[in-house]
């Protein structure tokens, strides 16, 4: 039996119900109705028409039985267990939401939000936006909202983030309250973050709609860091960096030392996008292959 066919027998008996024996039956069935619309709800024009969705609660409007709200399903996902968990048990006594699973950030977590029709991600904040896991869950669920949680340097990572996809940001300082409100308010379609950070924002896309480098560190690199930073962006190693070069692997090392200060991040590959974002990369790798030095 198809979803839609599953439905309409079940409002038929529904509506039996309720004549034979009154709402104490009839309210069982319309939450297995609930149970079945919240699937329904993801993605309405997928499994069952919009009459038929409005008649169960034309049913319960007119008989007085209350068809349960749909809840928030939200998704935690950290590698460090104790975060995890604790923001579930956090959540557990919001009426507005349900917590369908708290694990670490894997493939198949990642998976389980598309098949789990999450509408709410929590993500750790390094993860968030020194990963492509935001990224790759844009790719697998559209749907989901992404809040960022427990940023360190809100400026650098939350811009980083939202450039990358996520819907709110919380700091480390963010109380129960503050995430409960970003929760709700994604799922309705809200972007939630301070005004501090809405101006940050918006600076960021005058900066894109102008076609300009971001204001940085970025131009404080020399020709021949920034011709490292091209070649880390390629995928080559610090060993390859000094064989393409010619120079000791310890030389390439301290560049990269030296690249990672100025531009204020801890990872290479965090290095070669931040030059790539200001549009720098591509110049620095010309000049430096035109030059060899």
């Amino acid at each position: 039996m198809s979803r839609v066919s599953w439905m309409r027998s079940l409002v038929r008996l529904f509506r039996c119900c309720l004549a034979v024996t009154g709402a104490a039956v009839g309210y069982c069935l319309l939450a297995q109705v609930a149970q079945e619309q919240e699937l329904f709800l993801t993605n309405r024009s997928q499994f069952y028409p919009a009459a038929l969705f409005d008649e169960v609660f034309l049913i319960s409007a007119a008989t007085g039985v209350c068809c349960p709200a749909r809840t928030i399903r939200v998704m935690v996902l950290a590698d460090i267990r104790l975060y995890r968990e604790g923001l579930a048990h956090l959540l557990a006594g919001e009426p507005r939401v349900t917590v369908v699973a708290a694990e670490p950030v894997t493939a198949d977590s990642l998976l389980r939000v598309r098949s789990e029709h999450i509408d709410v991600v929590l993500l750790e904040g390094a993860t968030a936006c020194e990963t492509r896991v935001v990224e790759e869950l844009a790719r697998l669920a559209p749907e989901a909202k992404v809040v960022a949680y427990g940023l360190v340097d809100e400026d650098r990572q939350a811009v980083r983030c939202a450039e990358l996809g996520a819907a709110a940001f919380l700091t480390g300082e963010a109380t129960a309250e503050q995430l409960v409100s970003a929760v709700c308010g994604v799922a309705r379609g809200e972007v939630n973050c301070s005004p501090r950070l809405a101006a940050l924002l918006i600076e960021r896309l005058r900066t894109l709609a102008q076609g300009m480098p971001s204001v940085g560190n970025d131009a404080r690199l020399t020709r021949r860091e920034r011709g490292i930073v091209a070649l880390i962006d390629e995928g080559l190693s610090n060993k390859e960096i000094a064989t393409r070069l010619g120079i000791e692997v310890c030389t390439v090392k301290n560049h990269v030392h030296h690249i990672l200060e100025k531009l204020e991040v801890t990872r290479r590959t965090q290095a070669a996008a931040r030059i790539r974002h200001a549009r720098l990369l591509k110049t620095a790798a010309q000049d430096f292959h035109r030059s060899g030095s």
